[in-house]
Order: structure tokens, then sequence, then C-alpha cells
């Protein structure tokens, strides 16, 4: 009995080091996000805040998010070629004299490519991605 207790212990310790070793959560690479930034910054122009527009004040941030959130050792991904998968948005709020607050969204999947054939490209934004939601408050 007590050597039973003993492996199932060892099996649940072994098993626990190699999903670490895997990586398990979300896993974003700062060189991908400011590639990424880049070229919605190429797309939409620069983030700003509390711009004068016609009917209120408009404000345009960026937002990077990992999607990527199982196998997210590096090594292990770089062996495979499996990209790291990011979803990027451009946040557009304007706030009207009206007291309404419009929320313009524009959502890009990306990518940043691994492996051996893909040692010096960059994250890239998927414009065939482009999705558009507008929300009035």
């Amino acid at each position: 009995m007590k050597k039973n207790w003993i492996i199932f212990l060892l099996s649940i310790c072994l098993i626990a080091a190699a999903l670490h070793w895997l990586g398990i959560g979300p896993y974003s690479s700062s060189a991908a996000v400011l590639d990424l930034k880049a070229e919605l910054e190429s797309l939409h122009g620069r983030e700003y805040t509390g711009k004068a527009v016609e009917n209120g004040t408009e404000s345009m941030e960026f937002v990077v998010e990992p999607k990527t959130w199982f196998l997210t050792n590096w090594n292990l991904r770089n062996m495979l070629g499996l990209d790291y998968q990011y979803e990027c948005r451009v946040i557009v709020t304007t706030h009207t004299e009206e007291n309404t607050t419009n929320i313009r969204t524009i959502t890009y999947q990306a990518s940043d490519p691994m492996g051996k054939e893909s040692i010096d490209a960059r994250a890239a934004l998927d414009l065939r991605s482009k999705t558009e939601t507008t929300k009035v408050i």
C-alpha cells in the first residue's frame, strides 16, 4: 500500500514538472508586442488622449494580448515551428458633448513566427482578420 502511494506521488510530481516545462499561461514577447504596436501605428497613427474632435474629445489606444496559453516554452515552439498568437485591438473612445461615449474597436489577429526558417521574421498583423465594432454608452 505504501509503495503504491509513493509511486502515485512521484507520478504527480513528474506530470507537474512536465507541464511546467511545456509552459502553461499567457506568453508575451516584448519584441513581438513592440513590432505589433509599430504596425498598428503605421496603419492608424500614434496613440493619443483627449484630442479635441467635432463634438467632444477622443482617445485612441493600442492593446496587444497574447492568445497562446499552452505549450508556451520558447525552445519547444521554436523546435516544432509553432507560432505564438496575439490579438491586437485599436480602441477609439469618443466622449461627446451630449454625455454619450462611443467606443470603436478594431481587432486584428497576429502571429510571431517560430522555427528555423523564421529566425529573422518579425511579428505581424493578419490584415485579413480585421473586424470592427462600435458600442454607444
